[in-house]
């Protein structure tokens, strides 16, 4: 299944949020909103009890629902994923209604060796512990040292 990723800005207002929820529970699609907290908290709260609204319908498995005044199908199958980076100048704190419908998931960064390990055997390279770890080393050095040019997207 495809997620559709909406980068998030404190230029988004509830009504085109809303058209995209609408949408989503309609098609059982889903979405990430990417930086979920540079929306507005005044808007979040609007957003809270949108998602609120698709969310109950989900789980009374609801064929149709009202969804900021208009009945509309329902797929089951829909998702509503966020992402956030708190403590960022201009980030939101959001509302606990919101955070009261979401589930909170940690991230943390990747173990590029072990990466490194698994491609290199999936290739069927016999002496993959030791090439990821200087295949590792090297990719982290260029990282530090090379331009942040789009092409060098570690």
């Amino acid at each position: 299944k495809y997620v559709m990723v909406f980068n998030c800005s404190d230029g988004l207002d509830f009504k085109s949020l809303g058209r995209m929820f609408s949408g989503l529970a309609q098609t059982g699609s889903w979405s990430c909103f990417d930086e979920f907290n540079r929306i507005e908290v005044e808007v979040l709260s609007v957003v809270a009890q949108q998602i609120a609204c698709i969310l109950s319908a989900v789980s009374r498995r609801e064929r149709n629902f009202t969804f900021e005044g208009a009945n509309i199908p329902l797929n089951l199958n829909c998702g509503i994923f966020v992402t956030m980076n708190p403590g960022y100048a201009g980030r939101s704190e959001l509302p606990d209604n919101l955070k009261a419908l979401l589930r909170p998931v940690s991230m943390m960064a990747p173990d590029f060796t072990l990466i490194c390990e698994n491609t290199l055997l999936s290739q069927g390279f016999e002496e993959s512990r030791a090439l990821a770890t200087k295949v590792a080393i090297l990719y982290e050095l260029m990282e530090k040292q090379l331009s942040k040019q789009d092409h060098y997207d570690f």
